[in-house]
């Protein structure tokens, strides 16, 4: 395919390399290793942690929700995102059982943010 466009002028034969090397290098080894830990894992750990209280947690709407966190990550400059097991491992290892958890983290970062701005990272 690079070879027909080494003469087109309107798509530049590099940047179809460029491009091709961003998929082939970023994007496609990214994905199992997604669905192995941030889907297949999570789902199963928060079925064996939590019981039937887990029984929305389906591999479905992991992807849904993951999904939905890195579209909104996007739309304020945020990094990509994942569940990943080994969150959930931790958090509830160092007793994390409800949804409270996560706000209380979640306000201590924004308060770490109000009030020390850069310096946040120092306290850290």
């Amino acid at each position: 395919m690079t070879c027909l466009l080494l003469e087109n002028r309107r798509i530049p034969a590099g940047l179809l390399v460029v491009l091709g090397g961003i998929v082939v290098g970023l994007a496609l080894p990214q994905i199992p290793m997604t669905l192995g830990n941030a889907v297949i894992a999570y789902a199963d750990l928060s079925g064996e942690y939590f019981g039937q209280s887990s029984k929305k947690v389906s591999y479905r709407s992991a992807c849904i929700s993951i999904a939905i966190a890195n579209f909104m990550s996007f739309l304020v400059g945020g990094m990509p995102l994942c569940h990943g097991a080994g969150g959930l491992a931790a958090h509830y290892r160092f007793g994390a059982r409800t949804a409270g958890s996560n706000l209380m983290v979640g306000l201590i970062f924004v308060a770490l943010a109000i009030f020390l701005g850069a310096h946040a990272l120092s306290v850290l």
